[in-house]
């Protein structure tokens, strides 16, 4: 894991011996062991992913547009200086991006996985969208298929 998630698993602990007043068949004298801090870990977890799966599809936006610059750069060197800095300066521009997407990405897969170790159910905040995810072919009714090839779509 890397060390925010990682320091966040383990910040966030405090084993303490509990009383309860009514004693189940287990706990003969009423004491028992629990974490305290249970709730807040999970929803420090909870925000983690949050944040996460909001910045990464900005950050893949940016990247993409990023490519475009490069691409636009690299077509106009010409052997220059100016074409030349400004090719480097996208490229370097566009590494940079790639870094942030995959160190998010990293991120996520680690809060997630933390998440599902210790309250052994899958948390993310994309799963009840209604935008198929893309490379998924999308239902349609055949009346809803006959107008948009009336217009000329096709999906």
């Amino acid at each position: 894991m890397t060390n925010l998630i990682t320091t966040m698993t383990e910040t966030y602990v405090n084993n303490t011996e509990l009383f309860n007043n009514r004693p189940t068949l287990s706990d003969k004298d009423g004491w028992y062991n629990a974490d305290s801090m249970t709730f807040l870990r999970k929803m420090k977890l909870q925000q983690e992913i949050r944040f996460l799966e909001y910045w990464i599809p900005r950050q893949e936006r940016r990247l993409d547009q990023q490519k475009g610059w490069v691409s636009h750069w690299a077509r106009r060197r010409n052997g220059d200086e100016i074409s030349e800095n400004n090719y480097q300066a996208s490229l370097a521009q566009a590494k940079a991006d790639q870094y942030n997407v995959e160190f998010l990405q990293g991120q996520l897969d680690d809060a997630q996985l933390a998440y599902q170790a210790e309250n052994e159910e899958v948390y993310t905040t994309v799963t009840n969208s209604n935008v198929a995810p893309d490379g998924a072919p999308t239902e349609i009714d055949s009346e809803t298929a006959q107008d948009l090839a009336s217009l000329g779509i096709t999906l």
